[in-house]
């Protein structure tokens, strides 16, 4: 992305006439929206009833998941917040932070939040294509895979405007 260049120059001593971005791209074909008894199927596997929010992506601290989780709290009781993702080894503070949030929720509220953990590709595409938006709050991108598969499903995103993110959901 242009962000990660510009990172990259401001932080190193490199030429700018030797770094070319090269934006990435999904396959449409891949994130062609599933037909509605996959997507149902998929939902009930990972017990999701009712309307509900996205996230998609490793568990840590620059995807500021505390924050989607209390924005959460403030929306209607008939929406519910699914997590796809798990926690990664190098950065346990990520998880550590998002139970602190959602211990943070009422009970009530705290039901209508399910973690999924790690989702293969067609799960993925699922709940992605099931989802009322995806929600990509995060701090900081190189490039922001999760937002780009949502368009590509034709799923509405709610994204941050940092790093690379203005450039991908542009």
């Amino acid at each position: 992305s242009e962000a990660t260049r510009d990172d990259l120059l401001a932080h190193y001593s490199v030429d700018p006439d030797h770094v070319r971005v090269i934006h990435h791209g999904v396959d449409a074909e891949r994130f062609r929206r599933p037909p509605e008894g996959i997507i149902e199927q998929t939902r009930r596997r990972h017990g999701i009833d009712g309307p509900y929010l996205l996230f998609l992506g490793g568990i840590e601290p620059r995807k500021n998941l505390p924050a989607i989780v209390r924005a959460f709290a403030e929306l209607p009781d008939d929406v519910r917040l699914v997590i796809g993702g798990g926690s990664v080894a190098w950065n346990p503070e990520g998880r550590e932070l998002l139970d602190r949030a959602l211990h943070g929720l009422s009970p009530a509220a705290r039901r209508r939040v399910k973690l999924t953990g790690y989702l293969r590709e067609p799960e993925k595409v699922a709940l992605l294509a099931g989802a009322e938006a995806l929600v990509y709050a995060s701090l900081y991108e190189g490039f922001g895979f999760p937002v780009l598969e949502a368009m590509a499903a034709g799923t509405p995103v709610l994204t941050s405007d940092l790093s690379s993110l203005p450039e991908v959901a542009g």
